[in-house]
């Protein structure tokens, strides 16, 4: 069998509001874009105001724009920014007008920023022509898809049979901390694969990952469950009313992580944060010497 490495506890990269944080926000005065600025600036109330800047980026094609379209356009940005300064006294809130492809321009300014949030879009759409895949594609790699009517929910993390990164467990952690919500980490049991072994792989990762949450954060609520099911589906039933949920990209499966993240912004039912995996990914064990499962080789339960 594998071993499975060991990672004793989680490293924050930085967990501290205090800390200093740029977020960049696609707006083009669609109520999804509305609705992704609200829920830019709640976040932006957990950091230190002094610290935090909020960014509405407006990118008008070039192409295409008509000048009555774009006076509106601006008008409705400036409104925003307006309303957004009001409610965010202290904190810098900023507004631009970029001319040009709307994917170019955000993938240029996100290199700036800690994170993208966009609106997921009018719907039904094709999943691939939406801002959040194409920013995707172009490897934007921490953007929110916020939809139409957000709630205010826990977050919940998405943990994949491969496992996820100390690094985005400590992010959504954070992310609970600045939203003042709980974490809920979750994991699904695909019905078509009956194997006791696996899912007592999976409620192992997700007892170790919510001990050491709970002993680097003792200020969050972290709760942590299996589900059975279709993962999409099982996924997308349990998102409605969260604050926030949290996809990792599986490094190790990326056909599966696709199917996954489709499926979650095909309906995008609540906001959805799609973060990237870090280079030298790791899945998140507290175990030492604990051996993992040889998935290639794991035997179905005996009837």
């Amino acid at each position: 069998m594998n071993r499975r490495q060991s990672n004793p506890t989680i490293q924050p990269e930085s967990t501290d509001p205090k800390d200093g944080d740029l977020t960049l926000v696609a707006f083009d005065g669609s109520p999804t874009s509305v609705a992704a600025l609200a829920w830019a600036a709640t976040r932006c109330r957990g950091f230190s105001p002094e610290t935090s800047r909020l960014e509405l980026l407006l990118a008008v094609p070039a192409k295409r724009a008509h000048r009555r379209w774009e006076e509106e356009r601006r008008a409705e940005l400036a409104t925003a920014a307006g309303d957004a300064r009001a409610s965010l006294p202290d904190t810098t809130v900023l507004a631009d007008v970029v001319v040009g492809e709307i994917v170019e321009s955000f993938s240029t300014r996100a290199d700036s920023a800690d994170l993208v949030v966009v609106g997921s879009g009018a719907e039904p759409r094709l999943v691939i022509t939406s801002l959040a895949e194409r920013l995707w594609a172009r490897g934007v790699r921490s953007t929110v898809v916020v939809p139409s009517a957000a709630a205010h929910g826990d977050v919940l993390l998405i943990v994949t049979p491969n496992g996820v990164s100390a690094r985005s467990a400590d992010w959504a952690s954070r992310q609970a901390i600045l939203l003042g919500v709980g974490l809920r980490l979750v994991a699904v049991q695909d019905e078509s694969v009956h194997r006791r072994e696996h899912e007592t792989f999976l409620q192992s990762i997700l007892t170790d990952l919510a001990a050491s949450l709970r002993s680097e954060k003792a200020v969050v609520q972290v709760s942590n469950c299996i589900l059975r099911g279709e993962p999409v589906e099982s996924f997308r039933h349990l998102s409605v009313g969260c604050s926030l949920v949290v996809l990792e990209d599986d490094p190790r499966q990326p056909h599966r992580g696709e199917r996954l993240r489709r499926g979650l912004l095909l309906a995008v039912p609540a906001p959805t944060a799609l973060l990237a995996p870090p280079r030298d990914f790791r899945p998140f064990t507290s175990r030492p010497g604990e051996a993992s499962i040889d998935r290639d080789n794991m035997s179905p339960d005996p009837a």
